[in-house]
């Protein structure tokens, strides 16, 4: 796939997330419109970011920094859903597998805070990198 392109749409989806995330009371009517079409779609973020960290863990990933920003925003305002990918993705594996995959989902939201502040970004994004580097080896061992 194109990484600009997909660079350009985790910053398109990043500021979608930031705004849900963030939006103030003068913005009400865009956020109504936002929660009516999420409501119309549940599972639109959901998937999105099961896609993400799929590509994040799966994929060769050569932007990684930029399909990592939108992940936070979309684990705060989705939790459950990202319990169920943790869940989905560990049940995937072979059994002696997933309690490693399980540590590293821990280790991946450790230290991490629930908002949106840079440097709260920046430590996601740290953490991700180890979480990719963690699971790539013991899927490969």
């Amino acid at each position: 796939h194109d990484i600009s392109v997909s660079s350009d749409c985790a910053t398109a989806l990043y500021h979608l997330v930031e705004f849900r995330f963030r939006a103030p009371k003068k913005e009400m009517v865009a956020l109504q419109s936002l929660n009516r079409h999420l409501q119309e779609h549940p599972d639109m973020f959901a998937s999105l970011l099961a896609l993400l960290l799929e590509a994040v863990v799966y994929e060769d990933c050569p932007n990684q920094w930029a399909l990592s920003r939108p992940m936070l925003g979309l684990i705060l305002t989705n939790e459950e859903a990202y319990e169920m990918i943790k869940t989905q993705m560990c049940d995937a594996l072979p059994p002696d597998r997933k309690p490693q995959m399980a540590a590293a989902f821990e280790k991946l939201m450790n230290g991490v805070q629930l908002n949106l502040e840079s440097r709260n970004r920046d430590k996601f994004t740290q953490n991700l990198t180890v979480f990719r580097t963690d699971v790539k080896q013991f899927l490969n061992n």
